[in-house]
């Protein structure tokens, strides 16, 4: 009896043994494979960027790599506060925030909501509705092929600061544009890079819903994507990292009445890693994988073409979807490779920079990253 009871005690012992060491290699493999990566990253900030860090002073850096993710971190809240960041700072994303605005989209269309090629001019009040845009289709707008301009014409008028400018322009001066707006030629349809089309699809979508965008934003998508940080307004004002502009003077938060859908979302590394990986795990049922297929071919470089919310670089074997946004104080970045589940989410203090860190990145995921030698 005394024989089995301690031989029931060595293996209770060693099956003890088994399970720390099972917990605790992968945990160190982890730490070790995250180390590799800053080491090969911080080679890539000082060789091959102009990153300062008296400019850009804090930059959070968000890695998938098949299914691993790591969160790499550089820099405090702001020059003054020596507290660190992590992937839970949250930055303004400026244009980032199209790629989650065309997804909303895609989430209606599939529950039968809109169509993408309903006209836009359906969703608008009838005072607002402009007969010379009568054609124009909620595609359109998702693929910047509307042919409306960058920003609405006399918006400076309602400017009474650069650093915000949207916090006055509303969406009844969005809509008093659209109404009176007289395309050079009817029907000329082609690639133009454009905020007002999403600006335009913010109204349609809480004309469609009745409810306010961050509504819609909220509980389409956010909530589904388990993205708490992620909002049209500040989620905690103890975790919104200090902007600096390019001089590097402190800058305030950006404030939006309209094109909010276009460039006013604020969000995390870790929220918007969780949506890169819904796009390539084609999550939510496989909806948004009809935001990943190629529309138009863009006027930026042969190579570029447009989708619904995201840019793609058609380079062989694989596509390359990216998006990047900016405001007066923050600059972000995200891309993906789908065939190799990949993905890199760059969020930044300053505009200053860090233009080629991500796709440096994504590039040494792919090429010649050492481990994978």
């Amino acid at each position: 009896f005394l024989a089995i009871s301690m031989v029931m005690k060595v293996m209770k012992v060693n099956y003890l043994v088994f399970l720390f060491a099972s917990v605790l290699i992968p945990a160190i493999a982890v730490a070790q494979t995250k180390q590799q990566l800053k080491a090969e990253i911080d080679k890539i900030i000082r060789w091959d960027t102009e990153i300062e860090f008296e400019r850009t002073p804090a930059f959070s850096i968000g890695i998938m790599d098949n299914d691993s993710t790591y969160f790499i971190n550089y820099g405090n809240f702001s020059k003054e506060e020596k507290r660190a960041i992590d992937e839970n700072a949250i930055f303004e994303i400026g244009s980032l925030s199209k790629p989650l605005s065309a997804s909303l989209v895609s989430i209606l269309v599939a529950e039968g909501k809109l169509n993408f090629d309903d006209p836009v001019n359906q969703y608008l009040p009838e005072s607002y509705r402009n007969d010379e845009l009568s054609e124009l289709t909620i595609d359109d707008l998702l693929t910047h092929n509307s042919s409306l301009p960058r920003l609405p014409i006399g918006f400076g008028l309602k400017e009474s600061s650069v650093k915000n400018p949207y916090q006055n322009y509303t969406k009844e001066d969005l809509l008093d544009f659209y109404k009176s707006y007289v395309p050079k030629k009817v029907g000329n349809k082609g690639y133009l890079y454009s905020h007002v089309n999403y600006a335009i699809l913010e109204v349609v979508l809480e004309q469609a819903l009745q409810i306010p965008f961050k509504e819609i934003l909220r509980t389409k998508l956010l909530n589904l994507l388990e993205m708490p940080s992620s909002s049209v307004e500040i989620t905690s004002s103890d975790i919104f990292v200090q902007g600096y502009s390019i001089g590097g003077r402190e800058t305030a938060p950006m404030y939006f009445k309209s094109f909010a859908a276009s460039e006013g979302i604020k969000s995390t590394t870790s929220d918007l890693m969780k949506f890169v990986k819904a796009n390539i795990n084609e999550a939510l049922n496989g909806v948004l994988n009809v935001n990943l297929i190629k529309q138009k071919k863009s006027n930026l470089n042969k190579h570029i073409y447009s989708s619904r919310g995201w840019q793609i670089i058609d380079r062989k074997p694989y596509h390359i979807y990216f998006h990047s946004g900016k405001s007066k104080g923050h600059a972000a970045y995200m891309l993906f490779i789908k065939e190799t589940k990949t993905a890199v989410v760059l969020l930044a203090n300053s505009e200053k920079g860090t233009e080629d860190l991500a796709m440096l990145i994504l590039r040494m995921l792919n090429k010649n990253w050492k481990r994978r030698t």
